[in-house]
């Protein structure tokens, strides 16, 4: 295999096993490099176009350093749309783990028009049809990641961001149908020990006395919650990434 006889970096050995997983042959390596997805640019080209063939969240891709690899590659359905047995795959890499990629026919002159998912798909064949598509980045455009505050000795510390569609949604859905005491103002010992904003509404955040649930506040809306050590321990999970663990 030519360009590839060096040794490798983890992360151009990381893309040339996932490829390889995929039943392609690399012929040869063409280099890495680092790209980034400003959400300001998702509407322009050709941001638009490479994170239209991929299948994760819009917003896995957004404003991250993300190692590219590329190769040379064959065995792949783009190989003969030019009659060159050959297609260019560029697989996207963050924290050793590969997210997605594309890939475009090899061909003599230099290609217009928009590249193909990794296995050669188009926007269309990767989300049903460009509407779906366009729904789906205006959807991650109109959404702002949701930072979870600690309170610390310095103040508030940000100690998780929640920035996927499937976050935004977990947290949402855990705040469906729970019910809520409103009217009334809570006068707690201390500032909440944790905080965050979802929809508009900013959410204060304690452990209970005992250890044992979260208490919750809507500033400013007059809107109380206690939760049970089951519902305290799926939010805590939510909010932290971390484990529950009751006293």
């Amino acid at each position: 295999m030519s360009g590839c006889s060096q040794k490798l970096s983890s992360d151009v050995e990381i893309a040339k096993q996932h490829l390889e997983g995929m039943g392609y042959s690399v012929v040869s390596n063409k280099g890495e490099g680092e790209i980034q997805f400003l959400t300001s640019q998702l509407e322009e080209l050709p941001t638009r176009q490479i994170l239209g063939v991929q299948t994760g969240e819009v917003t896995q891709f957004l404003n991250k350093d993300i190692v590219t690899v590329s190769f040379m590659i064959s065995n792949h359905p783009l190989d003969d749309m030019y009659n060159k047995g050959k297609t260019k795959a560029t697989v996207f890499v963050i924290d050793n783990e590969v997210v997605g990629g594309w890939s475009l026919p090899h061909a003599s002159q230099a290609l217009v028009g928009g590249v193909y998912s990794l296995d050669g798909k188009t926007i269309e064949e990767v989300h049903g049809s460009n509407q779906a598509w366009v729904s789906k980045m205006e959807k991650a455009v109109s959404t702002k990641p949701i930072k979870v505050e600690k309170r610390a000795d310095i103040g508030y510390v940000t100690i998780n961001i929640l920035e996927t569609q499937e976050d935004f949604e977990r947290l949402e859905s855990f705040f469906e149908n729970k019910v809520w005491q409103e009217g009334i103002e809570v006068q707690m010992a201390t500032p909440p020990e944790y905080r965050f904003t979802l929809n508009g509404s900013n959410y204060a955040v304690w452990v209970t006395p005992l250890g044992d649930g979260l208490e919750l506040v809507r500033e400013g809306e007059g809107m109380y919650m206690k939760l049970g050590v089951d519902h305290s321990a799926v939010l805590y999970e939510l909010m932290t990434g971390e484990a529950f663990l009751s006293e």
